[in-house]
């Protein structure tokens, strides 16, 4: 991925549909094969244990990928709102792919 000073700490550009059909942009600070942690302006309805349609760009670019993953946490940190999220089965193939 390509790096700028207004990058720097943000892994991926992502896109969060809410519960009320809107669309939250925000990016993830963390990407693992078994999830990631998102880093959001505003909280777009996200509890614990519910499913999630998001989207995900790992650079400039790059193709976006659709992605579902179930809400671990949600919490309020630093003026943003902090979810972790777990995807849900098949994804740590498409993630290597784009990589």
């Amino acid at each position: 991925m390509s790096s700028t000073n207004e990058d720097k700490g943000r892994l991926a550009m992502v896109w969060v549909e809410g519960g009320a059909g809107e669309t939250v942009r925000g990016h993830a600070d963390s990407l693992t094969p078994k999830g990631a942690r998102l880093l959001l302006p505003e909280d777009p309805g996200l509890t614990p244990g519910r499913d999630l349609a998001l989207r995900l760009c790992l650079d400039r670019g790059a193709p976006i990928l659709s992605l579902t993953a179930r809400v671990r946490s949600v919490q309020a940190e630093e003026g943003m709102v902090v979810c972790d999220v777990a995807w849900k089965a098949g994804v740590e193939g498409l993630l290597a792919a784009a990589a």
